[in-house]
């Protein structure tokens, strides 16, 4: 019995760390980067992405291109699923994606600042020096592993990287800037953009029933850092939800 209710608590925490975890990040994060991913399939030419990362660019090109748009964007190893699937599915070759996929979550901007001043500037350089050094390595491999893949998927597509020019509508690249200050907004915890200016409640009938029953399915101790599940935060992973069964049906 003593088993089972350890068992039984050990999977509220973590499901309750799962949820809240989802909740916190769904709607500036995951949410941001989807539709990044899809504005890159949508709205940006192919010989955009492929002039800079696809097969037949240069090598000194491709890699480092793919590294510093990793540095360039905070996101996590969860966020950056959605961008890689995105420049790859647009003609990016195997090895800058793979770099771009590695590379970004160790450099990012917020998680270099937060090395720096936690554990020193060396170890933030060394970060920087390690983490390129082996996501470039990683995608080289890949890209010798899975090289008669790579070709027949660049001999399907059928179209000549640099027979077109790279232009991107200026409307699309300010979508996808506006998409990407949100996605690095929304993962800066500072205090400005994290303190509570206004509040208000909205008459939802039956609103504090279901937070009951929230906080009953999810328990949680506010004092040792826990966070517990909102109506709100349910919403959202139903959104995330939402999104994840419109893409799986195209």
């Amino acid at each position: 019995m003593q088993i089972w209710l350890i068992l039984t608590k050990s999977l509220q925490s973590g499901l309750g760390n799962l949820a809240a975890y989802l909740a916190a990040h769904v709607l500036l994060c995951l949410l941001p980067a989807f539709f990044i991913a899809g504005g890159l399939t949508a709205l940006v030419p192919k010989e955009a992405v492929t002039r800079y990362l696809g097969p037949k660019a240069p090598k000194i090109i491709s890699y480092p291109a793919a590294a510093i748009g990793g540095f360039l964007l905070a996101v996590c190893s969860c966020t950056i699923m959605p961008l890689f699937a995105g420049i790859y599915k647009k003609g990016a070759g195997l090895g800058p994606a793979i770099t771009f996929l590695f590379v970004g979550p160790a450099i990012n901007i917020l998680a270099l600042a937060y090395t720096g001043v936690t554990l020193g500037m060396d170890l933030a350089v060394a970060r920087i020096v390690l983490s390129v050094a082996f996501g470039i390595g990683i995608g080289l491999i890949m890209a010798l592993i899975f090289r008669r893949s790579e070709a027949a998927r660049e001999a399907a597509n059928g179209e000549d990287p640099f027979s077109q020019g790279a232009r991107i509508p200026r409307a699309n690249g300010l979508f996808l800037l506006l998409m990407a200050a949100l996605l690095i907004v929304g993962t800066l915890q500072v205090p400005l953009l994290t303190r509570s200016y206004a509040d208000f409640t909205l008459p939802l009938r039956g609103a504090e029933a279901f937070q009951a029953t929230l906080n009953r399915w999810v328990p949680f101790d506010a004092s040792r850092g826990e966070e517990g599940v909102s109506v709100q935060g349910a919403i959202l992973i139903g959104l995330l939800i939402a999104i994840a069964g419109a893409a799986w049906l195209g």
